[in-house]
């Protein structure tokens, strides 16, 4: 029975893992949009509004031209920002990947000729043979039968 619970929790991890390492790699790369660049982009907005263009020309120009300077280093920061959260969020995503195929491959290498439910032979006759590949034990359902039905329901329910 333990077997049973423990190969559906591993196919559902396994189908839901994109969205749960998305939120890991969010919950890591926590942004702080407090910046003081963005504080000075708001008060130089703020002081261009109150200004005339006509009346005060240069002084105006002035701010543009450092506006537009703190607007590319806004550019460059999300940049970075954007490409290190890309970068961690596939570490992630290939850790646990990596994690899982192991732990499946080392579930089929030890639990193969295992049967994980046993049915009377009735009652699954026409598929008996197929169900309990490789055990061969008459009514059963073995483990790579049932991790290849689990991993298909949960990709169903996670694809939903």
């Amino acid at each position: 029975m333990s077997l049973l619970i423990f190969s559906i929790a591993v196919s559902f991890i396994n189908a839901f893992l994109p969205s749960i390492t998305k939120k890991i790699s969010n919950h890591f790369t926590r942004r702080n949009e407090t910046s003081t660049i963005r504080k000075e982009i708001e008060k130089i907005q703020a002081e261009m509004n109150t200004l005339s263009i006509k009346d005060e020309f240069p002084k105006y120009a002035r701010l543009q031209r450092t506006l537009t300077k703190l607007v590319q280093e806004i550019k460059k920061e999300d940049e970075s920002y954007k490409q290190k959260k890309l970068r961690l969020s596939y570490s992630i995503q290939y850790l646990v990947q990596g994690v899982m195929t192991i732990l499946s491959l080392g579930m089929f290498w030890l639990f193969r000729f295992h049967p994980v439910i046993e049915f009377p032979d009735e009652w699954i006759y026409p598929l008996g043979h197929v169900l309990s590949w490789p055990t061969h034990s008459p009514g059963s359902i073995s483990f790579p039968v049932w991790f290849l039905i689990t991993n298909s329901v949960a990709k169903v329910v996670a694809g939903a």
